[in-house]
C-alpha cells in the first residue's frame, strides 16, 4: 500500500500538469487568434496556464487533506505558499527574457510543488 501511494504521489502531478495543461492550451489556441500572436506572448499563454494549474492542484489537494484531518487550511501559511509559488513564477517570467532554461526552472518547480503537496496529503496515511 506504501508503494501504491509513493507512486501515485509521484505520477499524478506530471500527469495533471503535462495531459491537463495540454488539453487546455489547445482549447485556448483553438479560440485564440495565433497568427497575431508572438512567440514570447504564446509562450507566457502556456506558461501562465499550466502554472494556474499547478496553483488550483495544490489548493484542491490541501483542502482535500483538511477536510479528512479536519485542520485548518486558511490558518497555514506554508499552504497559501505552496499555492502562490507557481502564479509568482508566472508574473517574474512576464519581466526577464524567457529561455529554455527558465522554462525547464518552473516546469520542475511546478511538479515538484504538485508532488510535495500530495505526498504531504499522503504522508500521514504511510504511518
Amino acid at each position: 500500500m506504501r508503494v501504491l501511494l509513493v507512486i501515485l504521489a509521484l505520477i499524478v502531478p506530471i500527469l495533471i500538469y503535462g495531459g491537463l495543461g495540454w488539453i487546455v492550451s489547445d482549447i485556448y489556441f483553438s479560440m485564440a487568434d495565433i497568427e497575431k500572436m508572438t512567440i514570447h506572448e504564446y509562450n507566457m499563454t502556456i506558461l501562465w496556464i499550466r502554472n494556474i494549474i499547478c496553483s488550483l492542484f495544490c489548493y484542491i489537494v490541501l483542502q482535500i487533506k483538511d477536510n479528512w484531518r479536519n485542520i485548518d487550511f486558511d490558518s497555514d501559511i506554508f499552504s497559501w505558499v505552496l499555492v502562490v509559488i507557481p502564479l509568482v513564477l508566472a508574473y517574474v517570467m512576464n519581466y526577464i527574457p524567457v529561455s529554455a532554461g527558465a522554462g525547464w526552472l518552473i516546469l520542475i518547480v511546478c511538479l515538484l510543488d504538485m508532488m510535495f503537496c500530495e505526498a504531504w496529503c499522503v504522508a500521514d496515511d504511510l504511518n
